[in-house]
């Protein structure tokens, strides 16, 4: 049975599942709270809407300046590819900060936005996967226009945001009842 688990593993599976959580809670364990809470506005704010500005601004870039309308890419796959590559990497840049002993506001900020951006990458991917899903299972030729979406896309990112707050939100009060 490990065997066909394994075998059955994607390489964005193995990633989402095995990787990025680790690194996740390394880095919240390891953010001074303090000044997370000073900054936690301006990072989500970073993590949140620069993230969803950035795949808004590289999906007409991705199409038109790179040539991928040319070759058969609709808007969504545009989008869902802008959506992998619009977090950024910030946890590089606050361990230079940190040993650089830069300003610590700055280095909240930046290490709250690492922290919470990887989530709203992989909710853009989600909510645009949902949308490719959606035409592949009508069989439909035809790709909805951005504007005919844009109702589905807002109530899909609000939905996933919440779902994910709540579930966090229940873990902070769960994990204590179980102390290791």
């Amino acid at each position: 049975n490990a065997i066909a688990i394994w075998l059955s593993f994607r390489p964005g599976d193995l990633f989402l599942y095995a990787f990025l959580p680790p690194l996740i809670v390394d880095s919240a364990l390891n953010i001074e709270m303090y000044m997370f809470k000073k900054v936690f506005v301006h990072s989500i704010m970073m993590a949140v809407v620069m993230v969803i500005l950035t795949a808004i601004i590289l999906t007409p870039i991705i199409l038109f300046v790179l040539g991928f309308e040319n070759q058969d890419w609709f808007w969504v796959y545009g989008a869902i590819f802008a959506a992998i590559i619009a977090p950024t990497d910030a946890i590089a840049v606050s361990s230079v900060l940190k040993k650089a002993h830069g300003p610590p506001i700055l280095t909240a900020i930046l290490e709250g936005e690492s922290l919470l951006n990887d989530a709203s990458g992989i909710t853009l991917f989600e909510v645009f996967l949902e949308i490719i899903a959606d035409i592949v299972e009508g069989d439909s030729t035809t790709v909805p226009s951005v504007w005919s979406v844009i109702p589905t896309i807002i109530k899909n990112i609000v939905k996933l945001s919440s779902i994910g707050f709540g579930i966090g939100l229940g873990l902070v009060f769960l994990i204590p009842l179980f102390p290791l």
